[in-house]
């Protein structure tokens, strides 16, 4: 008992003090055409979620057998690399070019009126969710 109390007060007189975990947050993208997207992984990284064109989706860390990060859920797929990243959906490249944003506001994730295919988007995640049902 006596040691464990030197060692609390050896911890707090050196500066050092316990922090709770910080929760992880959301890291926006803005891509080609102005589409916009944010992501927030897991904190072991083997998963995230992102929130793409009104919707939201939870994704799967998969290898990706070089650098970067890929998630998905079978109809959409996440591939990050450093402070880019790319969407697609069913193979088809959606959200091209796109860049981490250091600032909220420099990638406002207001889906209202914002350009892209939300449409489309929901339309083929619709789909690819029927053609799996048994």
């Amino acid at each position: 008992m006596r040691h464990a109390l030197l060692v609390v007060l050896a911890i707090s007189s050196a500066g050092c003090t316990s922090l709770a975990p910080t929760p992880p947050q959301a890291v926006n993208y803005r891509c080609d055409g102005g589409r916009i997207f944010s992501v927030t992984e897991a904190s072991s990284g083997d998963a995230a979620i992102i929130d793409i064109s009104g919707m939201r989706f939870a994704l799967q860390g998969e290898p990706t057998g070089g650098p970067g990060q890929r998630y998905s859920c079978g109809i959409l797929t996440l591939w990050r690399d450093g402070a880019t990243a790319r969407v697609e959906m069913e193979g088809s490249g959606l959200y091209d070019n796109c860049r981490r944003q250091e600032h909220p506001a420099d990638a406002a994730l207001s889906t209202v009126g914002a350009p892209g295919p939300a449409r489309g988007l929901a339309d083929r995640a619709g789909r690819a969710a029927q053609r799996s049902e048994p």
